[in-house]
C-alpha cells in the first residue's frame, strides 16, 4: 500500500501540467471516488452495531462506563499536553513570516474557497446532539447525534429483560460480523484505490507552496509528523506492545488516512489492524475505535494555534496572550468534538477567527491550502485513535516477549 502511495504521488507530479496527466486524472480519479465511496458506506453500519454491541452486550454496564470514562480522560489529556506543547513553540514559529500586502492580495487569489458560513449558535449546537430523527442524521452524516441515539438506544437495550436484551444484541453482533468481512474486502482494494487518490493528488499539486505558504507547509507537516512519532512510546511502553508490531499494523491505516484525508475512511482499516494484527480486547476496539473517529482528533491542539498564530502574521496583527490562550481552549473543544471527514475542524474555527478579529479571508486560505496538510492531520490523528485503544487493552495488545518488537 506504501509502494501504491509513492507509485501514486510520483505518476501525479510527473503529469501535473501536462496534457497526458489531464487525461490520465480523469480516468483515474472516478476509481479513487469509488473506492472512498465504498469505505465510506461501511462506517455508519460499522459504528452502529458495534457500539450497540460493546455497550448492550458488555455483561457489567459499570464496566462499560469505566472504559469510557478512562477513554475520554485519555484523549483529553492528550489534547492537553499537545495543546501545551503548541502553545510554546507555534507562535515562535510564525514569527518568522513576514509579507508585504502586495504578497497577502497574491495569496488571497489563490483561496478556492469562500469563508464558511455564519455558524450556529452554542444553543443551537446544544439542540442538535439530540436528533428529530435519526434516520435523517445517518443520511445526512450527522455522527454526533447518531452517536447520542446510539448509546442511548444501547443503554436502554441494557436495561431491558434479559430475553429482549439478548435478541438485540444478537442481532447487532451478526450485523457487525457480517460488516467486519465487507470492509476486509474493502480494505483488500486498498492499493487500488491509494494508487489513484494518491495520482489524483499529485497531478493537482501547483506552485503556490511558495514563499510564507510553503513556509506554513514546512512547519504544520513537520508538527504532525514529529506528533505521529511522539505517540509510538505511549503504545510500546504503555500499552506493552512492540515497536515493529504497532508499526507495522499502523502502516495499511496510515496509508489510507493519508490517502483519503479522512479518519472516518480509515475506521474499517483501524478495527482490521486493532482485531487481527494488534488482538485489541474486542470492548476496546470496538467501543473506543469508532467513537475516537467519530469525534476526536487530537490534530487539534496543534493546528489551531498554528493557524490563528499563520493568519495573525499574514495580516501583521499581534495576538495577545489572551487570544493564545483562547485559541488553545479552542482546540481542545474542537479536538474532541469534530466528525473524522477532510477539513472539517477548519470550518468549525469561524467563531474563534470572528471572536479574536482575524479576518475570515485568512481561514478560508487556510481551507483552500489544507489538502497537503490535511493527509498529515490524519495520519497524526489515527495514530492518537490506536494508541488509546493500546493503552486500554495492554494485555490484550501484546504478547509475551513482544515489548521490544523483537
Amino acid at each position: 500500500m506504501i509502494a501504491a502511495l509513492a507509485l501514486g504521488l510520483t505518476l501525479g507530479v510527473l503529469g501535473h501540467g501536462a496534457s497526458w496527466g489531464e487525461r490520465a486524472q480523469e480516468i483515474v480519479a472516478p476509481i479513487g471516488q469509488l473506492w472512498v465511496n465504498a469505505l465510506r458506506m461501511t462506517v455508519i453500519p460499522l459504528i452502529v452495531p458495534l457500539l450497540v454491541v460493546a455497550i448492550a452486550g458488555a455483561g457489567d454496564l459499570k464496566q462499560t462506563g469505566a472504559l469510557s470514562l478512562r477513554m475520554v480522560l485519555l484523549f483529553l489529556g492528550l489534547l492537553a499536553a499537545f495543546t501545551l506543547a503548541s502553545f510554546a513553540v507555534s507562535p515562535a514559529l510564525m514569527s518568522a513570516v513576514r509579507l508585504d500586502p502586495a504578497a497577502t492580495t497574491a495569496l488571497m487569489a489563490q483561496a478556492a474557497q469562500p469563508p464558511p458560513a455564519a455558524p450556529v449558535t452554542a444553543t443551537e449546537w446544544l439542540v442538535s446532539l439530540v436528533p428529530a430523527n435519526a434516520f435523517k442524521a445517518a443520511a445526512d452524516g450527522a455522527l454526533l447525534p447518531l452517536l447520542v441515539f446510539t448509546v442511548a438506544f444501547a443503554l436502554a437495550t441494557a436495561n431491558a429483560a434479559p430475553a429482549t436484551r439478548a435478541k438485540v444484541v444478537e442481532g447487532f453482533r451478526a450485523v457487525a460480523e457480517v460488516m467486519i468481512i465487507l470492509v476486509r474486502w474493502v480494505v483488500a482494494l486498498a492499493p487500488i484505490g491509494v494508487l489513484a487518490l494518491s495520482f489524483a493528488l499529485g497531478v493537482n499539486l501547483g506552485a503556490a507552496g511558495a514563499g510564507a505558504v510553503g513556509y506554513f507547509l514546512a512547519v504544520s507537516i513537520g508538527l504532525y509528523m514529529l506528533g505521529t512519532l511522539l505517540l509510538y512510546p505511549l503504545a510500546v511502553f504503555g500499552g506493552r506492545v512492540g515497536w515493529r508490531r504497532f508499526a507495522v499494523a499502523m502502516l495499511p491505516v496510515q496509508a489510507v488516512g493519508l490517502s483519503s484525508r479522512s479518519s472516518l475512511a480509515s475506521l474499517p482499516a483501524l478495527i482490521k489492524a486493532g482485531h487481527d494484527d494488534l488482538r485489541l480486547r474486542p470492548e476496546v476496539a470496538d467501543l473506543v475505535l469508532p467513537v475516537a473517529v467519530s469525534t476526536f482528533k487530537l490534530q487539534h491542539a496543534i493546528a489551531t494555534i498554528l493557524g490563528v498564530a499563520f493568519v495573525a502574521r499574514l495580516y501583521g496583527l499581534e495576538l495577545t496572550p489572551f487570544a493564545i490562550l483562547a485559541s488553545a481552549g479552542a482546540g481542545i473543544l474542537i479536538g474532541a468534538t469534530t466528525p473524522g471527514v477532510p477539513s472539517a475542524g477548519l470550518m468549525l474555527q469561524a467563531p474563534l477567527y470572528s471572536a479574536l478579529g482575524l479576518p475570515l479571508e485568512g481561514l478560508a486560505l487556510l481551507i483552500a491550502i489544507d489538502s497537503i496538510p490535511d493527509m498529515f492531520k490524519t495520519l497524526f490523528n489515527v495514530t492518537a485513535d490506536m494508541v488509546v485503544a493500546v493503552l486500554l487493552s495492554p494485555q490484550g495488545a501484546a504478547d509475551p516477549g513482544d515489548v521490544t518488537g523483537n
